[in-house]
Parts: structure tokens; sequence; C-alpha cells
């Protein structure tokens, strides 16, 4: 029963929050279509924000392993100008391999003849002879030279060339015609007999530039149905002596390659993202010209992955990275080479999309319940919590599990869905303030109001709460309208009483429920938290009846008529709560605490009193008031008995010595001494009073008619 009833709980939430949350799925819904149809939209400012994150992250040291051989400034000046003589690329070539280099990627493809080259020059000329063909020389230079070429595949127009040689074996693992490498159209690449020469070759695409940056580059490529490797990667798997190339394959595509030092994780198109050792010039520069000259240290060579391009800006190979705006193109490569011999590069998981999409139901649908569950104030500080935690996530992603996911996207959607529910807070604010000031501005004080406008939203929400209730009443008015005949005169008769005793009321921070004819309905400790709610409570009353003494003379003089009131107060837990329809609702309490207040009100009349309280008002007090116990009593509707309490304001009025004659008789009547409690209140009877007429008259009855069975309880037969 108890798993029903939260079930049902938990349908109705949903119920009254599915409009708040209509706006938060439309947020959803938008995002996930920018997600799949519009990346150029977005990706650059995922990139930025990688950006960012690089620029806070404090890199890897370059690898030693690799060098880089520079066309630079100097090398131009001094062996003029480019292209220049193959004759000079053989004697780098000659110098690198004497002093030991491990394996040397060129960063330049040579797609034409060397046109210094005598050979070149005499045939230009048409001059006959058997003049040295450089191209024949630099051939052989690469032949017998760990050396490495590097091409250039067109994605845009064909082309007659033939593709490069490549002696690597891709073997297609889990393949089931996902073809997911890019293809390209045409290939620019070195001339015979240069091409030949070559043990393999690779290309330098660059193929992540489609963001402005070069963050991702592509390790492979199918051309004519056939896998070419790039020129870094191939120098990695010559140097793992890689024969076979294995390329794993999901649902979705590629997601790996194997070598024998390890698998490469990728994305579906062999990419993988660069794990940048800092700006340009990271790593071991040695000028082309000073290889030439042998102006150099073999040791900074040897056994090492040596790059050969070009840092000048003439020659137009520098790109954009996340460090650095001018990184030599050569740089790249080199960093690729780092990254796969370290095993640090950053890579996309195949399932990034999965996980992308539940960040973004977080961001928006889970976020919008938690925020209707929690203040506007919390949820700001909770966004800001979730904003810099999500930074976080995406950094310790980054750089301790080299994963990259977007999340340009989920923050988007964080900012979005904080911005949404403020404004939605903030409607709900105005809306609550204009019920507030609709529901209060005639029953509280106007500091009562501006308190009400700066408390939580939270403040009218339905809730079970302890409070006083107060009733008051007219005795006889039906008899003083009836003498009073003139309507009119008699509204302003009502209204002369009724509005000093609500400024009494709304003074003592007491709430005005509603006028119901003559009577007042008033309630304190709601909608705000009040202190000492029964005492403040009590002490209006009082000071109602001590003012009404005045307002009788001024009755008296007007409309010859005077007041007499009975007024009923009890503290017990109630339902406060806005009640009624969507187009007419007020704010009141409803639940058994406040009939019983009304009941009190009712016998003040029966024990002829005018202020009667409960035994629950009497638990509350603090302060201290004369009380006389009047009796325990079963008011009509209810089973369980209460003791009720007279509140004595002027105590002149009964003497201190009364009170204790009626308390010995009230004891004995309790005990069920019928004979010694009767003598006791006939002792009272010359003062005349109600009360003790009642008691009188019910001795004599239990005296005549001896109860088998006597609780001190009397059971009220009218309200």
């Amino acid at each position: 029963m108890c798993t029903k009833k939260i079930i049902i709980n938990y349908i109705v939430y949903f119920l009254n929050m599915k409009n708040k949350l209509i706006s938060f799925i439309l947020l959803f819904c938008f995002l996930l279509g920018l997600k799949f149809f519009f990346l150029p939209i977005y990706a650059p400012f995922d990139i930025k924000l990688r950006e960012f994150l690089f620029k806070l992250h404090t890199p890897s040291s370059a690898s030693e392993a690799v060098v880089i051989i520079d066309i630079d400034s100097k090398t131009l000046e001094t062996l003029g100008q480019w292209p220049f003589s193959r004759l000079k690329f053989s004697q780098v070539l000659y110098n690198l391999s004497a002093a030991g280099a491990g394996i040397i990627g060129v960063d330049i493809v040579f797609s034409s003849e060397d046109r210094t080259s005598p050979h070149q020059m005499a045939k230009s000329l048409n001059i006959q002879g058997d003049f040295q063909n450089s191209d024949e020389v630099f051939a052989n230079i690469i032949s017998n030279t760990p050396t490495i070429l590097g091409y250039y595949y067109d994605f845009q127009a064909s082309s007659t060339q033939s593709p490069p040689s490549s002696p690597a074996i891709f073997t297609k693992v889990n393949f089931s015609n996902q073809n997911t490498l890019r293809q390209a159209s045409g290939v620019i690449g070195n001339i015979e007999p240069i091409k030949s020469a070559a043990y393999s070759s690779g290309f330098f695409n660059v193929l992540g530039l489609q963001t402005g940056l070069v963050d991702k580059v592509e390790l492979l490529l199918n051309y004519e149905g056939q896998v070419y490797p790039a020129l870094a990667f191939e120098m990695v798997r010559i140097a793992s002596q890689s024969n076979t190339v294995n390329l794993f394959y999901n649902a979705s595509g590629l997601e790996g390659i194997g070598l024998e030092t390890g698998d490469i994780k990728t994305d579906i198109h062999s990419g993988i993202n660069l794990n940048y050792r800092g700006p340009a010039h990271s790593y071991k520069y040695i000028s082309f010209l000073d290889i030439y000259t042998k102006n150099f240290n073999p040791k900074e060579v040897e056994g090492k992955f040596v790059l050969i391009g070009t840092s000048d800006l003439g020659l137009h190979d520098i790109l954009p990275s996340l460090y650095d705006a001018g990184l030599p193109g050569v740089e790249v490569h080199a960093t690729i080479i780092d990254n796969l011999l370290n095993n640090d590069y950053l890579y996309t998981p195949s399932y990034h999309e999965l996980i992308e999409v539940l960040l973004l139901i977080f961001y928006t649908l889970i976020l919008g319940l938690i925020y209707n569950l929690i203040s506007a104030r919390m949820s700001l500080v909770f966004s800001i919590l979730i904003f810099f935690s999500s930074l976080y996530l995406n950094y310790w992603l980054m750089f301790s599990l080299n994963q990259i996911y977007n999340f340009f996207l989920p923050l988007l959607a964080l900012v979005l869905s904080t911005l949404m529910f403020s404004f939605q807070a903030y409607q709900r604010e105005q809306k609550q303030k204009s019920l507030i000031k609709n529901s209060f501005s005639k029953k509280v004080s106007a500091d009562v109001v501006e308190e009400l406008l700066h408390q939580d939203i939270n403040t009218l929400k339905s809730q079970k709460k302890e409070i006083s209730i107060f009733f008051s009443d007219i005795r006889n008015f039906t008899k003083i309208s009836e003498r009073l005949e003139d309507p009119q005169r008699l509204i302003r008769f009502l209204n002369a009483y009724l509005e000093p005793m609500s400024e009494e009321i709304i003074e003592a921070k007491g709430t005005i429920d509603k006028f119901i004819g003559d009577a007042i309905m008033a309630y304190w400790n709601a909608p705000l938290d009040l202190d000492k709610h029964a005492d403040i409570a009590v002490k209006c009353a009082i000071k109602q009846l001590q003012l009404l003494k005045e307002l009788n003379v001024s009755l008296q003089e007007e409309f010859n008529e005077k007041i007499e009131i009975g007024i009923g107060i009890n503290t017990n837990e109630v339902i406060v709560a806005e009640i009624g329809s969507i187009g007419r609702s007020d704010y009141t309490v409803i639940g058994d605490a406040v009939n019983l207040a009304s009941r009190c009100e009712g016998l003040c009349k029966f024990y002829g009193v005018q202020l009667i309280i409960t035994q629950y008002t009497r638990a509350q007090l603090s302060e201290k008031f004369l009380l006389r116990e009047l009796d325990t009593i079963k008011v009509v509707g209810k089973e369980k008995p209460v003791t009720i309490f007279e509140v004595i304001y002027d105590e002149k009025r009964i003497p201190v010595n009364e009170i204790k004659v009626y308390e010995k008789a009230l004891s004995s009547y309790k005990k069920g001494h019928f004979q010694e409690a009767l003598k006791g209140f006939e002792e009272l009877r010359s003062s005349s009073s109600l009360l003790y007429t009642i008691y009188i008259q019910r001795c004599q009855d239990y005296i005549k008619n001896p109860p088998l069975h006597f609780d001190a309880v009397y059971e009220a037969t009218q309200k």
C-alpha cells in the first residue's frame, strides 16, 4: 500500500511538472539536432574549448627521439633560390645516414625534374652529351639510406599518376564493407626514378583543418581501393618492424590500427587528436645548412627519427595549432611520431556519440527535474558547480585517459538550461508576488506582505504546519440586526466593530482568514513563521476584549447598542494552502484544529465566558496567563475529549479566592465526589456565574442518578 502511494505521488508530481519540463525537452531536441546535423556551426567552439584546456595544461616534454632538419632562412640565404639542387639533398641524406640516423622522413614532394641538373639544363638547351642527372644521383642516395619519401593526395581532381608503393600489408579485421576511410581522387607524387628508389613513402596531407586548427590528423586513407599510410605513421610502422598492419572494425567503421608494438585507437576515419608538446620549436631543430656542411654533432641524429622540412614562412608550410598560430607543418609530423611512440595521443572513442547524448540528457532533462526541486539560488550555485566540474571532467578525460569528447554542446546545454530555469523562476516569482499581494494585502500588515515578497517561493506551498487559530463572534447579533433595521446603519455598526478588531490582529502579525458575517477567523504562524504564536494569539484576544469596553462606549452613543463577543483559540497542526478553483482561490487553513477552535468560540456562550483556549494552546504558552479550567468535553462531531480553559484577562472580575474555591470543587467533581463538589459550587452561587450553575446542576443530577463509570467528560450536544 505504501509503495502504491509513493508511485501515485510521483505520477502526480510528474503531471504537475510536465509543463515546466516541456521547455527542457524542446531544448534537448534542439541541441540533439544541432549535434547531428550542424557540426560546422558548433565544431569551432568545441575546438576553442579544447584550446583553452591545452593552455591550462602543462605539456609533456618533446621526445628526444625526434629531430627536425629545418630548411630555414639561413639555409635559403646560403644555398640559393628554392628549390635548390637535388645534389644538395643528396649530400644531406648521405650525411644523415653516415651519422647513424635511424629513419629519415622527407616532408617534401619532388614532383618535377631538377631544373639545376646538368642533364636537364643540357636537355633544355638541346645540347647532346652524357651529362650528370642529379635526380638519378638523388635516387641512388635514397635507395642506400633509410629514407621515407612524402607525397600529396588531391581530393578534388583525379590524376594519371600511379599510386606510390607501400610494403605494408593491411589486414581488415571484422570488416563488412564499412569503408569509412577518406577517399582520395588523385595523387601528386615523386617523379621516377626518385619514387621507385625509396623503400616506402607516406602522404603528408594534414586532414584536420576542417575546424581551422590542426588538432586532428588521419593516419590512413583510401586511394583506388587500396589503403595508404601517412608519412609519420609509416615511419613508426617501419621502426616497429610491423610488416602487417591490422585494421580493426566495428559496426560503425574503423576503431583502431594494430602494430607489433601495440594497438592505436582511432576514430572511424583513422583519426587521432594530437597531444601537442607546446608551441612551435618544441622539438630539436638542426639547420639543413649545418647538416649539408657537416657542422653538427652526429649524436644529435644517431638512431633517431629525422624529419626534413621547413619553418620558413616563404615556403608556405605553416599551420595553426592549439598552441601556436604559426606551427611549421613538419612539426605536426614530429608530434604524430612522438604521440605514437609514447602512446599518449588523444582519440575519440567509437562510443563518443552515446556519451555525448547522455550528457545532453543530463544537462537538459535531468537538470530540469533537479532545478524544480531546489530554489533558484541553489540552482545557480549548482549550475556553477556543475560547469566547473564539467570543465575538470573534460580536462581529466583529455589528459588522463587521452579521450576526446564534444563538451561544448553539454556546457551550452547547461548554460541554456540554467538561463531557462532562471527565466521560469523569475516568472514564477512575479506570479508569486502577484498572488501574495492579491491574497494577503487585506489579510496581514504591509510589513508582513513586504516580508512575504522577499521569502523563498516555497513559502506558500501546501504544507502541514502548527498554527494558532482564532475565532470570534458577536453574541445575539441577530437581535441587534433586527433592532437596527436600516441595512446601511447595520453595516456601519458592524464595520465600526470589525475594523478595530482587524487592526489588532494585523498589528499582532496575525493573518485574517475571513469574515463570516459578524465572525472573524484568523491565525498566527502562517504564512510566515512566528515564534510564540500561541502567546501572541492569546494576548491579541485579550487586547480585543479590553478594546471592546472602550468601543462599546462609542457604539452606545451612536447606535444605542453594546457588543459582547466570544473568542475561541486552538493551537495544533493544520494544512495551509492555496485552495479553490483556477479562477478563484484563497490562501487558507483546513483541518480538525480549525473546527475545534470554532467549537471553542461557540462554547463561550454555553459557559458564560468570553475567551476559551484548548489544552493544546495552553501547552504552547510560554508566558504567564491567569487560566481557569472549564471542562473536559467532547465537542460535536469528535470522539476525542479536550480540556478547555478560560483566559481571565481582568483579575478584578474574578477574585483569586473564588478561583481557588472553584478549582477545589472542580477537583472533587472530577474525582466523582459530587456531594463535596456541590458544596463548593453552591458556595460560589452568589457570583451569578453561569459556569457554577452548570456544575451545580450536574452534581445534583449525578447525586440523584449515580453513573456506573464516571470519566468527568462532558459530551456537547450543540455547536
